[in-house]
């Protein structure tokens, strides 16, 4: 199945949509889902885009755990540690790492084979 169209990938992906026009377009604060729901579905989302834009370019293989590792360290590198370092509108919490690996680990469980 394509992993555009399976409903692991796209539910998260409409969430995290919804998530950011009710937080951005209406202005509506959810504290707790502001904090953490964009990591935590925004890691799947984009592990997901990369995994298509890698099959159809360069015909890989679905991705193992160890590059879903790496994949989530280097997310949270440039989430926690570079765009705070570059700008004081981000601001680093340990917080978004977990949700980052529980991503990932998402990821890996419920689209890895995609």
């Amino acid at each position: 199945m394509d992993i555009l169209r399976n409903p692991f990938w796209f539910v998260p992906a409409v969430l995290f949509l919804l998530h950011q026009v009710l937080q951005y377009g209406f202005h509506v604060s959810i504290p707790f889902a502001d904090s953490y729901l964009d990591p935590l579905l925004g890691t799947p989302v984009l592990i997901g885009l990369h995994r298509v834009e890698s099959r159809y370019l360069f015909g890989a293989k679905p991705f193992g755990w160890g590059y879903l590792a790496v994949l989530a360290v280097v997310f949270a590198l440039v989430s926690e540690v570079l765009f705070p370092y570059v700008s004081d509108a981000f601001t680093a919490d340990w917080g978004d790492v977990v949700a980052i690996g529980l991503g990932a680990v998402y990821y890996g469980v419920f689209l890895r084979a995609g």
